[in-house]
């Protein structure tokens, strides 16, 4: 039988409430979970190179999305919901981080990798689509995206936190007894 644990599980969902507040808190992507993000938003932009300028310089926050939905979608497989709901909430955090870089489009005021205003992602694609003056509108609903998933997720590691993964193979092969005639 697989411990569950329900009193790590409930901190976890605690600490999570907590990096929420965060998180919303934080405006400038100097958010600790940023350092996290970055490296994967890095490895986009080479991954999605091969597909033309556009998907070169979308990559890096297409790729940077899509790694939570990965560790979701294997979660949900897994059938642990509380792991699945800790990584949708980090999906929603990428999203999140995504509408801060969004909105510094136009302004051009966070720190970039490299340093200097070359190459700021967003502010080339909103250039390229002639959207640059909706930047604010964009970003916000990207924010508001973020924001609904992270809370949803919080919400469901707050409801399941109370219930145990499912045994794996080698658990519930450990139950059971082995005759031989």
């Amino acid at each position: 039988m697989v411990p569950t644990r329900p009193h790590l599980r409930t901190a976890g969902a605690v600490l999570l409430g907590w990096r929420t507040w965060v998180e919303l808190r934080a405006t400038d992507g100097s958010s600790l979970i940023h350092l996290v993000n970055l490296p994967i938003h890095e490895a986009g932009h080479l991954m999605f190179a091969l597909f033309g300028d556009t998907m070169h310089i979308l990559g890096g926050s297409l790729l940077q999305v899509i790694v939570p939905l990965a560790f979701l979608t294997y979660f949900v497989r897994a059938r642990d919901a509380f792991a699945a709901g800790i990584a949708a909430w980090w999906f929603g955090q990428n999203i999140l981080d995504v509408s801060i870089y969004m909105a510094d489009a136009y302004v051009m005021q966070l720190p970039l990798l490299g340093g200097g205003t070359d190459g700021h992602d967003w502010n080339t694609l909103f250039d390229q689509w002639q959207v640059l003056e909706q930047t604010a509108r964009y970003a916000e609903w990207t924010r508001g995206a973020g924001i609904l998933a992270m809370l949803l997720a919080l919400t469901w590691c707050a409801l399941t936190s109370r219930v145990a993964p499912p045994a794996t193979g080698a658990e519930r092969a450990g139950d059971l007894e082995i005759v031989v005639d």
